[in-house]
């Protein structure tokens, strides 16, 4: 059934406030807790009251956790415990396509590819093994293990990371007091696929000079886009962002054998850390080799992010109407679904707003989630508040990343600010549209919800 459009207004003389983003940037990110990091902040599996990150104690983790920092949140009864999945992650693998591993340095217990399914857990012994590979089968140019896992629906290339993986590295004990700590973790790459055949691999680098042994550590200061940086384990639960722009003009992807719009496979291969794989510079990675029992890297779970959200998707089993207003704070149950708010929280502030810069710039502004598949959020102008015909259009976005401006001489800017608390996410954001200042006659803005088909 189509929807009435939802109209929200902001008068120009409105709220006027002055800021500036402040980040900061680091040779790649630390094993947790590292938010602000501009090339590969880690997303947590977990939320809540507890702290980003902090998963519940797993029955099967004894007291070897890597740090006592964690008390609060111990125990394995769920229904008591505060902090719950991160609702960023729209869905976890629904399938396993293919598994292939060394046996020999995989114990039958590391072997049930299903553990990797589903959400995360943080769960040190939760994980599927991918097996590493001795000097002899490296000799023998052995193809290292490798899980293969696929989806209902696909991802796509969407702002920042569109998906993550969990792997169960954790804190190496002995450096907790460096500037730096160091992770205990098994390196993977990550491929991607639309039709489950041609396969495209994220280009990863490694700064890690030397072997470091069987079972040793590294810096994943030095590591980027490589599975098994992050701490996931031992209530720790962080996962690697994998971000598809990284794709972009790969020769799968330009001749059209991959669709970044469409990713319904995902391949993860283990990397023995012998340093006879290479990275995308042609550096050797370097990791804990040889590796038995649970060798190889150890799957946890992978968090999809950029899937198409609808309103459907997003009331789930509260079944609102979109055109009710059950929190009562005056925006429409579609409004707080289309402006990222909470429909049983009312709002004491308008998701939108005017704002002028410390260079005098004048903005509107308003939330969004890119990932809306069924909203088009159209900002549009009059200098007439009398005449309701007067309004007209001066810029759309979505659904999705689509963007139109309607009309150039009105729009100076428009720029897409991530709001998550992770720097690495990209689909929660802030638009903010550049508009004409000191103009002679005051002008008003709004934007207004349409249903997109």
């Amino acid at each position: 059934m189509k929807r009435n459009p939802c109209h929200f207004a902001l008068m120009a003389a409105g709220l006027v406030l002055f800021g500036k983003l402040s980040l900061f940037a680091q040779p790649y990110s630390g094993l947790w807790e590292d938010d602000e990091n501009l090339y590969d902040a880690p997303i947590p599996g977990w939320v809540g009251p507890l702290g980003d990150g902090v998963a519940p104690k797993a029955p099967s983790e004894d007291d070897t956790a890597d740090d006592d920092e964690i008390t609060e949140g111990e125990g394995d009864d769920l229904s008591t415990f505060e902090n719950s999945i991160n609702p960023l992650f729209l869905a976890w693998a629904d399938y396993v396509e293919e598994y292939v591993f060394n046996e020999f340095t995989v114990d039958p217990y590391w072997s049930y590819a299903s553990q990797a399914l589903g959400p995360a857990s943080g769960d040190a012994y939760g994980v599927v093994s991918l097996g590493d590979l001795e000097q002899i089968d490296l000799d023998n140019e052995l193809e290292p293990g490798s899980l293969t896992l696929r989806f209902a629906e696909p991802i796509r290339n969407l702002a920042g990371a569109d998906f993550a993986v969990f792997e169960n590295g954790f804190l190496d004990a002995a450096t907790a007091s460096d500037d730096f700590p160091k992770i205990s973790a098994e390196l993977a790459y990550v491929e991607v696929s639309t039709n489950g055949v041609e396969f495209v691999r994220f280009p990863a680098i490694s700064g890690t000079e030397d072997s470091v042994g069987g079972y040793g550590s590294v810096d994943p200061t030095k590591l980027y886009n490589l599975v098994g940086k992050h701490a996931n384990a031992y209530q720790r639960s962080w996962g690697t962002p994998f971000d598809l722009s990284d794709l972009e003009g790969t020769d799968p992807v330009v001749n059209g054998l991959v669709d970044l719009d469409d990713i319904r496979y995902i391949r993860i291969v283990d990397i023995p850390g012998s340093g006879d794989f290479l990275d995308s510079l042609g550096n050797p990675i370097y990791d804990a080799w040889p590796t038995y029992g649970s060798g190889g890297a150890d799957i946890d779970a992978l968090g999809l992010i950029s899937q198409e959200l609808s309103f459907e998707d997003w009331t789930g089993d509260e079944n609102l109407s979109p055109e009710l207003d059950k929190d009562g704070d005056g925006i429409s149950n579609f409004g707080e679904y289309a402006f990222r708010l909470n429909p049983n929280q009312p709002d004491s502030e308008p998701p939108f707003r005017m704002e002028v810069d410390e260079d005098g710039g004048l903005y509107f502004r308003f939330r969004r989630d890119q990932r809306n598949s069924d909203v088009r959020y159209v900002v549009e102008m009059t200098e007439d508040l009398r005449d309701s015909e007067a309004w007209f259009g001066i810029a759309e976005f979505g659904p999705l990343d689509a963007e139109n401006i309607l009309a150039v001489d009105e729009v100076l800017g428009v720029e897409e600010i991530w709001m998550a608390d992770q720097a690495s996410v990209g689909v929660l954001q802030e638009v903010r549209v550049q508009v004409p200042e000191l103009l002679a006659v005051p002008r008003f803005y709004r934007v207004r919800l349409e249903e997109a088909e």
